[in-house]
């Protein structure tokens, strides 16, 4: 009885020190099985502490190699040894395989997912902790020689001015097919802000490739282009066609020499000698007033006005897309292209509005031969000095003080 009391306390103390070296269940099981079976109390003896301690530092010893059976004589010489000290060698080298990670220890289901949970949770922290990385703008961006701050869609209106709205619509369709190009409605309230509309287009239009154009769109104009374009065109697929036909055999076309071509139009006007003498007459001073008097883009009393994206980079080809001409007195499309090439390449000259029987252009400085100018300009239109009765000299004092050019046919 004594006896079994001691296997008895053994085990418990056996069962201790498994918890205590957070063993499994199963080799705390199997160690007690051993004990019980194989070990009787009253042979063993005991194990002396230096010898325990002894076996303890030789296997935690780092370079020390494993000393498992290998062989069936090896295997005979520990199982021959003292139960006991397998035992404990046992216990110690598991527990020195358990904290190098090489042995699985069994853990309830619910422990692992507490602990999975755990792990997402500590996770989700060190993510939110990480610095946000900068971002090189530079990469993202081209870079420019001119920076364009300007959005053209927030000017870009669907609602068109005072006209009828299927009336207005109807119109823009139409513009946009005959041309090819893009129309930006302007509206009514931009109106009287309209030099900076375009500017602000004009801008834009250097770093995106087209020229800005504004338009005053009626029944007219509609019917000048179509007569230009498509005169004889049935439908939209056939008005495209002859559209792009049109544009193509301008845009090759090589184009006259525009200030010879000028200059043989000023021979024609001095044919008619009354005329020619009015209009370069002496004026009295008090007459030397501003003829454009600053309404070049004074559309006030228009409605439905567009502004065109023409896709070209030299101003002189918008007359290719925007083909106003042969109407009103007003020159050909061809000689339109010629003028504003030459008018382009000596004063920086710019069409920029079309409608309403006139054209007017935006240069990009004064000018500084006004005579030579104003002799140009009479040549181009006619209807400038001969419907308002003003003189070449009247026309050279508007040119040295403007940066507008407008002419308008009756």
């Amino acid at each position: 009885m004594e006896k079994k009391s001691k296997k008895i306390l053994i085990c418990v103390l056996i069962l201790f020190a498994s918890l205590y070296l957070k063993l499994s269940f199963l080799w705390t099981a199997v160690a007690i099985f051993v004990y019980w079976k194989f070990i009787d109390p009253d042979e063993e003896e005991p194990v002396k502490k230096e010898d325990i301690n002894t076996r303890m530092q030789s296997t935690y010893a780092p370079n020390e190699e494993e000393t498992t059976p290998k062989t069936e004589s090896e295997y005979k010489e520990i199982s021959s040894a003292d139960p006991k000290s397998v035992l404990v060698d046992a216990l110690l080298k598991y527990k020195q395989k358990q904290k190098e990670g090489s042995v699985l220890v069994d853990v309830a289901p619910w422990v692992k997912e507490e602990e999975e949970e755990q792990e997402e949770q500590e996770d989700v922290a060190m993510d939110s902790q990480k610095p946000i990385q900068d971002v090189d703008f530079e990469e993202v961006v081209d870079s420019t020689d001119e920076v364009v701050e300007f959005d053209a869609s927030a000017y870009d209106s669907p609602t068109p001015n005072t006209l009828d709205d299927k009336e207005a619509s109807s119109m823009q369709g139409e513009l946009e097919l005959l041309t090819g190009c893009g129309c930006i409605s302007v509206r009514k309230e931009q109106i009287s802000n309209l030099v900076d509309l375009y500017n602000e287009y004009r801008m834009d239009g250097k770093s995106n490739g087209y020229c800005p154009l504004v338009v005053i769109v009626d029944e007219g104009l509609l019917a000048t282009l179509r007569l230009n374009v498509a005169p004889n065109a049935a439908g939209t697929d056939a008005v495209k066609a002859a559209e792009a036909a049109y544009q193509e055999r301008l845009l090759r076309m090589e184009l006259e020499d525009g200030k010879s071509l000028l200059a043989n139009l000023l021979e024609e006007r001095k044919k008619n000698s009354d005329v020619w003498a009015k209009v370069t007459e002496t004026p009295l001073s008090s007459s030397l007033d501003d003829i454009t008097d600053g309404r070049g883009f004074d559309f006030s009393d228009f409605e439905n006005v567009y502004i065109v994206k023409v896709p070209v980079s030299e101003p002189w080809k918008i007359w290719a897309y925007v083909p106003y001409g042969d109407c009103k007195n007003c020159p050909s499309v061809e000689h339109q292209m010629a003028v504003s090439k030459y008018w382009f390449d000596a004063y920086g000259a710019v069409p920029a509005i079309v409608g309403q029987g006139r054209v007017a252009y935006v240069l990009s400085q004064l000018v500084y031969y006004v005579k030579e100018a104003a002799m140009e300009q009479y040549a181009y239109c006619p209807d400038i000095l001969e419907q308002s009765g003003c003189t070449i000299a009247t026309l050279e004092n508007s040119i040295k003080n403007d940066k507008v050019w407008t002419f308008r046919w009756s």
